[in-house]
């Protein structure tokens, strides 16, 4: 089953592995953070204050840093920490920078603040190396707010030469490229990467903003890179697979139209080979072509990760999920994903000990817990399981649900549970998976009715399917003709032990 994108850590993971051993040789989870000098090449660029008179505006303040980290992030002699890393010290660019450096295990800090006003912007910026509280640079921009992309350079470049020196000719031509020369459709693209949360009409409100943004310039590939993202994180959860992994589809084909060199939108073609079309061996080639363009995304490396599980031995799998650890450490759909496919790899002690550092890093999400419940659910280990899945539900609120009944040995409470949310959503005609209910079934053994949903999920093909091959919550069914039927229609790979 694929986990919700967003809902889709603590070690510190770093070069050490999945599967390492803590400092004190102990097994993860770790009883203390390592401490490490960070690498002077290191750089964390803080979320910008808004001291505009709109809160609304936020949305530019936010936008001005993300993009000033991805530009950062293609300059290959930068060690740049993602927005996921800086996402829980929005509102604290004035805390002492030494502590947030060693906090963030980053040698130099970028922090700063955005005015808007009308058609005018001043935006004040300065990088400090946190070893030593050293102002490396500084700067106040009161320009036009169209300006804002030449903003963007000027402050990507000065970062730059403060830290590692003279620009390289590459890298100068690397941050001058601009994806859009329109300042209204930048403006448009901004505000719909501020409405990219796993919210079905704040996605869908995204995906409009794109659309102007292309209506507009309609050879802005990020826009139509950040629509397929739009339609990934609908596909399954909010909207049915048939009509949203089309339209990531377009969407994404539509940036490579527009910038054949668009790694996000390889990335997504990678998502829909993976999880719409079943087809792991094109979903490897599409998302290695976006590695190739840009080593540094987790979300390439994610799903060549998952398609992998089904190609190659394990261990080259846990390697590209370490990677995108690696990369956003702090990330839901890294975090999910992971422990999934850990799960999918029978590495469960790996993919407990992710959804542990998780749950230390998130106390208040609900995200951690379960997915370090499914870890001992699939081995039908009850007596671990129970106490998380209680947790999970003091996070969310709300009743117990099927597995916590289960676990607790109410088995006519959970299907009488099954049946009324079944019924439920039939009602309201909101779409849902039917693999999850197929799950569900399994876990309460009863086959006909768990084959009987696995077939309407074939039908939706959702992408529950496309772990049929390696998910071992299936691994009761796998002597039923019905099971090897369904696989031999999935046109999956064959896969050996793990």
């Amino acid at each position: 089953m694929r986990p919700s994108l967003l809902l889709l850590l603590g070690c510190v993971i770093g070069g050490r592995g999945l599967l390492a051993q803590c400092p004190d040789a102990s097994p993860p989870p770790c009883a203390r953070a390592v401490t490490h000098t960070p690498a002077p090449n290191s750089v964390a660029v803080l979320y910008f204050d808004n001291l505009s008179r709109d809160t609304a505006d936020a949305y530019f303040a936010d936008g001005l840093a993300e993009e000033i980290i991805v530009r950062l992030g293609q300059i290959q002699r930068l060690e740049v920490k993602s927005r996921f890393e800086v996402q829980r010290f929005r509102g604290r660019s004035g805390g002492d920078p030494a502590t947030l450096g060693h906090t963030l295990s980053a040698a130099n800090i970028v922090s700063g603040s955005v005015q808007k006003a009308g058609h005018r912007v001043r935006v004040r910026v300065e990088l400090v190396r946190t070893t030593n509280r050293t102002r490396l640079w500084g700067d106040v921009f009161d320009r036009a707010s169209d300006d804002v992309l030449d903003i963007e350079e000027e402050i990507a470049r000065a970062v730059v030469q403060g830290i590692a020196g003279q620009l390289l000719p590459e890298e100068r031509a690397v941050l001058a490229k601009r994806p859009t020369h329109s300042a209204e459709a930048y403006d448009l693209y901004l505000r719909g990467r501020a409405l990219l949360r796993f919210e079905a009409a704040s996605l869908r409100h995204a995906i409009a903003s794109f659309e102007q943004a292309l209506a507009i310039d309609s050879g802005f590939a990020p826009a139509a890179a950040s629509i397929a993202q739009a339609w990934g994180l609908l596909a399954d959860d909010f909207v049915a697979p048939r009509e949203a992994y089309p339209q990531a589809r377009a969407a994404a084909q539509w940036a490579l139209r527009a910038d054949s060199g668009t790694a996000e939108a390889w990335a997504n073609l990678a998502m829909v080979a993976y999880w719409f079309d079943w087809m792991p061996v094109q979903a490897e080639s599409l998302a290695r072509r976006a590695i190739v363009l840009d080593a540094r995304s987790s979300w390439a490396h994610m799903m060549r990760g998952l398609a992998l599980m089904h190609l190659a031995p394990a261990g080259e799998a846990v390697a590209e999920f370490e990677r995108a650890f690696d990369l956003d450490s702090l990330s839901e759909v890294t975090e999910s994903n992971a422990a999934w496919g850990l799960i999918h790899l029978r590495r469960y002690d790996a993919a407990a000990n992710v959804a542990r550092r998780f749950q230390r890093a998130a106390p208040g999400s609900a995200r951690g817990y379960w997915d370090e419940a499914r870890v001992y659910l699939v081995q039908r280990d009850c007596g671990r399981a129970l106490p998380l899945l209680q947790r999970q539900r003091a996070a969310d609120g709300g009743g117990p649900g099927v597995e916590e009944l289960y676990c607790q040995g109410h088995e006519d409470e959970a299907r009488q549970l099954i049946a009324s949310r079944i019924r439920a959503q039939e009602q309201s005609r909101a779409y849902f998976r039917a693999g999850d209910v197929a799950r569900t079934y399994v876990l309460l053994g009863d086959r006909d009715q768990a084959f009987l949903w696995l077939e309407r999920a074939f039908e939706a093909r959702e992408a529950t399917l496309a772990y049929l091959t390696v998910d071992p919550q299936w691994d009761v069914l796998r002597d039923d003709p019905r099971f090897v039927d369904l696989v031999r229609r999935t046109g999956l790979p064959s896969v050996g032990e793990h």
